[in-house]
């Protein structure tokens, strides 16, 4: 801290050191009072000051500015007089923003691209910058394929989107392999998606489980289940399925 004097009242006063060439005052009042008695120097502008720029100084200006006018100021704004200017201007250059093909130079575009044998760029695969070797499971792979969605909604639709074990319609199904997902990869030696889709066992037809009754067959018979286990399942009552399941325990 830092004392210093009041240049009105000739008061002492603290201060820190970060204000100890701009602090004068005590106070607001002595610097209003200060400001008063005449005392400009050093104040800052005092309250109602007049501009430094006066009406002759701005009559002046003006006079010089007109008729002055910037040269691209049609181009700042998107009238329509301007949209029509860019229209003719990129008019016939293929490599402007907003050119379209004819019909024609799309047909010879691709065949020229067939006879020299150009491919689209890529950007799936092992071709995409986030490539790390595929190490995504086989069994997401094939889930995500647009046959197994097909597969799942012919599921749905042959059960009438309805549980066939607690009969419950509704949005929260899942299609259900009668013979096991796992048992038809490791029967068939299945280890790509291509394989998958040449297996006619993986797209046999399912049955349409809702999530909580599809959860607790897998508890009670594992994910690797059979036929015989699916019948008993579906015939069992609640009680039956207690017992089953305390057994499998």
């Amino acid at each position: 801290m830092i004392i210093k004097k009041c240049l009105n009242c000739n008061k002492k006063f603290e201060v820190e050191n970060y204000r100890k060439d701009k602090a004068k005052f005590c106070s607001y009042k002595c610097y209003w009072k200060y400001i008063e008695k005449g005392n400009y120097k050093n104040c800052g502008f005092r309250r109602g000051h007049k501009s430094f720029v006066t009406p002759e100084a701005i009559k002046k200006i003006k006079e010089k500015m007109k008729g002055r006018k910037p040269k691209n100021l049609d181009w700042l704004h998107n009238s329509l007089e301007v949209n029509e200017k860019r229209k003719k201007a990129l008019k016939g250059k293929q490599n402007s923003l907003g050119y379209k093909m004819t019909d024609e130079q799309k047909k010879a575009l691709s065949n020229r691209n067939k006879r020299l044998g150009i491919e689209p760029p890529h950007h799936w695969g092992k071709e995409h910058w986030n490539w790390k070797g595929g190490i995504t499971p086989l069994k997401i792979e094939i889930r995500k394929l647009a046959r197994y969605h097909k597969w799942v909604l012919e599921t749905y639709k042959n059960d009438s989107f309805k549980c066939q074990k607690c009969f419950k319609v509704g949005k929260e199904l899942d299609a259900h392999h009668i013979k096991s997902f796992a048992t038809v990869l490791r029967e068939n030696n299945i280890k790509t998606t291509k394989q998958s889709m040449m297996c006619k066992d993986l797209w046999e037809r399912g049955i349409t489980l809702c999530k909580q009754c599809h959860q607790s067959f897998h508890s009670i018979y594992g994910k690797i289940a059979n036929r015989r286990g699916l019948d008993i399942f579906l015939e069992s009552n609640l009680e039956s399925y207690d017992i089953e399941r305390e057994k499998n325990l």
